[in-house]
């Protein structure tokens, strides 16, 4: 095994939980804002129209960062709850819980009036924000034991 490989692992290892939460956070919010941006730059509308007779409304910048936030922190909370009130079924019940709730959260992207674009792009901008949160917080709750 190299040096760097060692280093890697250690680093890694020595990572504290809540520092890997906060980069989850961190890293699940960058990722949304890279698909959304590959989306925009595509050429998608990026916008929704959630009820008939409404006014279209843009998924901009603002919005995704604030959704990818709020999300990932819930999410965070909701295992630290788990983990004080389920200890050994934590990480389980909390995967199942954000691996759910990234599929459902797919549906209303859907089912609204959109662009095909946009119908392509949003999901994926959930779906970027599920896979990073969801090893990261995994990770931290074993790193926690």
């Amino acid at each position: 095994m190299s040096s760097g490989t060692r280093a890697a692992q250690s680093s890694t290892a020595t990572t504290s939980p809540v520092r890997l939460r906060a980069i989850a956070v961190v890293g699940g919010t960058v990722a949304a804002l890279v698909v959304w941006g590959i989306g925009k730059a595509s050429g998608a509308e990026l916008e929704v129209i959630q009820t008939k007779g409404d006014p279209a409304m843009e998924v901009g910048f603002a919005a995704v960062t604030a959704a990818a936030l709020f999300t990932s922190l819930i999410g965070w909370g909701v295992l630290a709850l788990l983990e004080k009130f389920a200890p050994a079924k934590s990480v389980l019940i909390w995967t199942v819980l954000a691996s759910a709730v990234a599929v459902l959260s797919i549906f209303p992207v859907l089912s609204a009036e959109a662009s095909d674009g946009t119908k392509a792009v949003l999901p994926l901008v959930h779906l970027a924000v599920a896979a990073v949160v969801i090893p990261l917080m995994r990770r931290s709750a074993a790193s926690s034991r």
